[in-house]
């Protein structure tokens, strides 16, 4: 799908006026016209705030996949979910130990990363 369909479709999926989208934006709405129209692309920095504003991954507005969140999000998003149903059953103690753990895994992921780069 082209970056045009998205554009619009992720707008009007919100709900929002080209107008309101611009607004966001800051640019005008003959400019969220364009873009939708393929007639412009936005600028690599607006490609960015559209996908801050839409909450998606840029490979989803270029149309490179049909899944809107990469899976590093994903994956956050329901661990964090998953702690947050957790604790509710954890003393504060267990909660730092387990926090700690998640650095300390985080860590030692980044530090191999590191290595193999090397």
């Amino acid at each position: 799908m082209n970056i045009k369909y998205r554009i619009r479709d992720l707008r009007c999926e919100a709900d929002i006026s080209q107008q309101k989208l611009a607004d966001a934006l800051g640019v005008t709405r003959g400019a969220v016209a364009q873009w939708e129209n393929g007639f412009t692309l936005p600028a690599t920095d607006m490609l960015e705030k559209i996908c801050d504003y839409f909450n998606c991954s840029l490979d989803y507005l270029m149309g490179r996949t049909n899944i809107k969140h990469s899976a590093d999000e994903i994956f956050s998003n329901d661990f964090l979910i998953a702690f947050d149903k957790l604790s509710e059953e954890l003393s504060e103690d267990d909660k730092k130990v387990i926090l700690r753990m998640a650095q300390g895994f985080a860590n030692s992921n980044e530090a191999s990363k590191k290595k193999n780069n090397k």
